[in-house]
Formats: C-alpha cells, structure tokens, sequence
C-alpha cells in the first residue's frame, strides 16, 4: 500500500506487518501514523527517493507491506541493516 490514506487505512484494519516512512517525510504524516502502527515493524531507514525508486513510483513518503512472507522477509533484511548503518548521533 502506498500513500497516507492507504497506508492509514490498513493500519487501522490491522492488516499490515511493516510501516515504511520515509526520513524526509513530513513529521505529523510520519507520527500520526507510528501511532496507528505501534504494533507493527517500523522503518525509518529510506528517504522518499529510495522508497520511490523501490516501489516504481514517484513521490513516495509513505508505505505498508501486508501481513505475509514478503513483510516477514522484508523485516529480517531491514534488521540486518541497520546492524550495518551507523547509530545517530
């Protein structure tokens, strides 16, 4: 799912196992849906550039993989990550 509404919209059904915000997003976007996606994985890894790139579609700040194999793979893969990235200072 892609976008603020769609992403929102499978929160709120409890349908989604990964939150993607990108780091350049807006942060009342990016926060009013880590509230609706306490339960969920939450990646903050990719600016909207990467996750535009990823997805083959222009502008994306906001996106939710669904629950299933992708989003469990999706999730060990960003963990290993961020093992590699640099702690912010």
């Amino acid at each position: 799912m892609l976008g603020f509404d769609q992403v929102k919209k499978v929160l709120a059904d409890g349908k989604a196992a990964v939150l993607l915000a990108a780091s350049d997003a807006a942060d009342d976007g990016r926060d009013k849906l880590a509230r609706l996606g306490e339960t969920v994985f939450q990646c903050r890894a990719f600016d909207s550039a990467a996750l535009s790139a990823a997805f083959g579609k222009d502008g994306v700040r906001h996106a939710a993989l669904k629950k299933g194999a992708a989003a469990q793979r999706f999730i060990r893969e960003a963990t290993r990550l961020q093992g590699f990235r640099a702690a912010p200072d």
